[in-house]
């Protein structure tokens, strides 16, 4: 259906409205107001932009609780749910957020309050609620993600001490045959970055020029020691199996990766300093020349 300019899909209870460049500002503003009244109140702060790019909106409407969700061709998301309240959840780019309800506004800045973290995880797990009712398309668990934010609904805890915890996302497979964790800072329960490992089978060498154990810190946590404490406690962790795998743990770091090589030369001894062979994938596809590799746990000579 196409009500002047605007294009418009109903199905199943969802309305879907594709905008352009060609989309009537007024047009839309008063379709908008006519599902939701509560908009026309917001109307002009979420669309103070040109409309140079396409976006759709999705409205989904169950008993007076109204989602919109705005997504733009560059994929900045906003959510908005009206019921007794105005909420509103902004992810541009996967990683910032500006949250609104009852006077309360969160930014990626304030996320280090732990509070403002479970305000926002209570609002995503209430559209979890919702999307049991409201047919709607978003997938929570990497909504959290993307936002940097732990969420317990999504996610388990692996190992933790004082200061983080090592999470898994509950669709992947707890094995040290391939483990993918993100580290999580206690401060905030934000997620600061993640931690790979590789472990082969007893007999079976775990030495690789880039390592089998994989660090990577965000850049807006990096020098607040996060790596060190995730890689000593996947140590921990490694040394507490009981599965049956070769338990070596193999560092590596580029001679200019100066955070790495720290520390790696404070958990580990150096075994491998030189070139990266050239039918290595570490060369010819990650352009890495030249590495030094540390076995972590062992004693310095």
């Amino acid at each position: 259906m196409t009500t002047r300019n605007l294009r418009i899909n109903e199905d199943n209870g969802s309305t879907k409205i594709l905008c352009s460049s060609y989309t009537d500002k007024n047009a839309l503003k008063d379709f908008l107001i006519s599902r939701c009244d509560k908009i026309k109140d917001i109307f002009d702060n979420i669309f103070n932009f040109p409309f140079k790019e396409e976006f759709e909106i999705v409205i989904n409407d169950y008993e007076g609780i109204i989602l919109m969700v705005f997504k733009s061709s560059s994929n900045n998301i906003k959510y908005y749910l009206f019921d007794d309240d105005i909420r509103y959840l902004s992810v541009t780019d996967g990683i910032s957020i500006v949250f609104k309800s009852r006077n309360v506004t969160i930014t990626n800045d304030s996320l280090d309050d732990e509070n403002n973290t479970k305000l926002l995880v209570s609002f995503i797990n209430y559209l979890g609620e919702l999307k049991n009712i409201i047919p709607f398309n978003i997938e929570l668990n990497l909504l959290s993600t993307s936002l940097r934010i732990f969420n317990d609904k999504f996610s388990k805890i692996i190992i933790e001490d004082e200061d983080i915890i090592l999470t898994l996302p509950y669709f992947y497979k707890e094995t040290l045959h391939k483990l993918s964790m993100y580290i999580v800072s206690k401060k905030g329960l934000r997620i600061v970055g993640s931690i790979d490992c590789v472990f082969n089978d007893l007999g079976i060498d775990n030495f690789a020029y880039r390592g089998n154990v994989m660090i990577n810190i965000y850049p807006e946590s990096i020098n607040l020691d996060y790596d060190l404490k995730a890689l000593r406690l996947l140590k921990t962790y490694v040394d507490n199996s009981k599965e049956k795998v070769n338990k070596d743990m193999f560092l590596a770091c580029s001679y200019d990766d100066e955070d790495t090589s720290r520390i790696a030369e404070t958990e580990g001894k150096l075994v491998y300093e030189g070139d990266v062979p050239k039918s290595d994938p570490l060369n010819f596809i990650g352009k890495v020349k030249n590495v030094r590799v540390y076995r972590i746990g062992d004693k310095h000579e």
